[in-house]
């Protein structure tokens, strides 16, 4: 029983770590990158590791925030409603409850727009755990 314990506990912390420096990895690929389509598809990496290694969740809205420059600067609507449901999904996972409504509002409207409905109805879901917490604190 101790072995499996200790094995487990080895195999967590190197995922931690593998996760860790891939996103170091993708950072610097960002810092390199040339152009707004490369800039827009690690930043997205980047934030979907984040959601993976759930940690430092905070750290994810300011690659959002990039995300969401990026597709107003290049007039991407589907882009924009990523960055939003990366947003709304953030703010959920940290307790930010209103700020979640929100983005997720914004990425609902910019999907449906699209014709995008199976993207907003994961958004939807998410919102609908949002108010789930809201209303059973």
């Amino acid at each position: 029983m101790l072995r499996k314990v200790l094995l487990f506990t080895l195999l967590f912390i190197s995922f931690l770590g593998y996760t860790q420096d891939n996103i170091n990895q993708l950072k610097k690929q960002l810092n390199s990158a040339s152009n707004d389509n490369q800039k827009s598809e690690l930043l997205l990496k980047i934030c979907n590791q984040y959601f993976k290694n759930k940690k430092s969740i905070d750290s994810v809205f300011r690659y959002t925030k990039q995300l969401e420059n990026i597709a107003i600067k290049t007039d991407d609507n589907n882009l924009l409603a990523i960055a939003y449901d990366k947003t709304n999904r953030a703010h959920y996972l940290a307790g930010h409850h209103d700020l979640a409504i929100k983005f997720g509002g914004k990425a609902i409207k910019l999907y449906e727009e699209e014709k995008l409905l199976i993207a907003s109805a994961i958004v939807k879901r998410t919102m609908g755990f949002t108010y789930q917490a809201i209303y059973n604190n």
